[in-house]
C-alpha cells in the first residue's frame, strides 16, 4: 500500500515522532458510515486523489471532530519540495489535491475522546489503587443511578437543552461502563460482548438495509421487526409471547403503551379510537358514582391503560405527553405564586 511506504517521510515533513499513529486508506475510510478511529491517537490519511474524496472525508472526519480542529495537508510526500499546511478541518472540503502523493495529518483531540480511553478510566477506579466506592460496587448497587440518569436524559430532552443532553448521556456511558466493568471482573461477559450483542442483532433485524428485502414504510419496519424478534425468542422458548422482555421496571403508563404496542405489531385486534373513546367515558361515569375504594383504583387502572391505548393509536407518547403536563402546570403553578407575592 502506497501510504506505508509514504509515512517516515511524511512524519519528517510534519517533524513529529508520535508513540502511536493510526494509518487509514483515504478511498475507505470516506466510504465507511463511521470512521473507525480513536480520536486519542493521531492519524495520517492517504492517498488523497480528488476534491470529491476531499468532501467525503471532511464528512466523516466531522462526526468525530469539531469541524475547526486543525489538520495538516502534506502535498508532494517524499519528494524534493513537500509542503505542508496547517488548516481547518472544515476546510479539508475545499482543498483540492494536486499531486499524487498528497496525505492528511489529524492530531489527536485535546481533551480524551475514545470510549477506549474512557473504559480504562472506569477500569482504574475499580482497580485496587482506585476509588474505594467505586471497588463496592456491584451490578444491583448501581440499579438506582442508572435509573435516574435515565431520567435525567429525558428531562433534558423535554427542555431540549443540548448541553445537559450532552452531559447526561455521559453519565449513561459511565453506567455503562462500570456495568460491563464488573461484568468482566466477575467473568460474566466483557464490553466487547456487549457491542457484539447488539451489533448483532441490529443488523439482523435490519433486513431491509443489510439484507434483500424490500419495506414499503415505517409501518412494514415495525411488524417486521416484531416478527424477527419472535423468531429470536423461539430459539429460546418453547411458548415465547409478545410481551416477553417488556421491563416490569418501566413507569407503568410507558409499560401500557409497550404492551399495547407489542400485541399491536402482531395483529391482535385492538380497539379504535371511538370505541376506546366510550370505553373511558363509561370509565370517568363508574368513577363518578363513587365505588368503594378497592373498585375505585381498578377502574382507574384500566381508565389509564384505555387512556394510553388511545394515545398511542393517535400516536402520542402518553409518559411524554404527562411529562409536558406537569411542567406546564409547574410552570402556571410558579407563575401564580410570584404574583401572589
Amino acid at each position: 500500500m502506497e501510504l506505508y511506504r509514504l509515512v517516515v517521510p511524511a512524519l519528517a515533513a510534519l517533524e513529529i515522532l508520535p508513540v502511536a499513529l493510526q494509518l487509514r486508506g483515504a478511498a475507505p475510510l470516506a466510504a465507511r458510515h463511521h470512521p473507525d478511529l480513536n480520536p486519542d491517537q493521531p492519524v495520517l490519511i492517504g492517498p488523497i486523489e480528488s476534491l470529491e474524496q476531499c468532501r467525503a472525508l471532511c464528512t466523516r472526519l466531522s462526526q468525530v471532530y469539531p469541524e475547526e480542529h486543525v489538520v495538516t495537508v502534506l502535498e508532494r510526500v517524499g519528494q524534493s519540495g513537500t509542503t505542508t499546511a496547517a488548516i481547518p478541518l472544515q476546510e479539508i472540503a475545499e482543498w483540492a489535491p494536486s499531486h499524487r502523493a498528497s496525505l492528511l495529518y489529524v492530531p489527536p483531540l485535546p481533551c480524551a475522546g475514545a470510549v477506549e480511553t474512557f473504559q480504562d478510566t472506569v477500569a482504574h477506579l475499580r482497580a485496587p489503587d482506585g476509588c474505594p466506592w467505586d471497588r463496592e460496587q456491584t451490578h444491583l448497587s448501581l440499579r438506582q443511578g442508572f435509573q435516574e440518569e435515565a431520567y435525567e436524559v429525558l428531562d433534558a430532552l423535554d427542555r431540549g437543552d443540548l448541553e445537559a443532553l450532552q452531559e447526561e448521556l455521559g453519565d449513561v456511558l459511565l453506567h455503562v461502563l462500570l456495568q460491563a466493568q464488573i461484568a468482566a471482573e466477575n467473568g460474566e461477559f466483557r464490553l466487547s460482548d456487549v457491542v457484539c450483542q447488539v451489533n448483532r442483532k441490529i443488523v439482523y433485524r435490519h433486513p431491509h438495509v443489510f439484507g434483500a428485502l424490500e419495506v414499503g414504510g415505517v409501518a412494514e419496519v415495525l411488524v417486521n421487526w416484531e416478527k424477527l424478534k419472535q423468531q429470536e425468542k423461539e430459539q429460546r422458548l418453547e411458548a415465547p409471547s409478545p410481551l416477553d422482555g417488556i421491563p416490569q421496571a418501566m413507569p407503568a403508563l410507558a409499560r401500557a403503551q409497550s404492551i399495547q404496542r407489542h400485541v399491536n405489531r402482531t395483529e391482535v385486534p385492538t380497539e379504535k379510537v371511538a370505541g376506546l373513546a366510550v370505553q373511558a367515558k363509561a370509565d370517568l361515569e363508574r368513577l363518578a358514582m363513587a365505588p368503594a375504594p378497592t373498585e375505585a383504583g381498578l377502574v382507574l387502572g384500566q381508565l389509564l391503560f384505555t387512556l394510553a391505548n388511545l394515545a398511542r393509536i393517535l400516536g402520542i407518547d402518553a409518559e411524554g405527553a404527562l411529562r409536558e403536563a406537569n411542567m406546564r402546570f409547574e410552570r402556571h403553578f410558579r407563575q401564580t405564586e410570584r404574583g401572589g407575592r
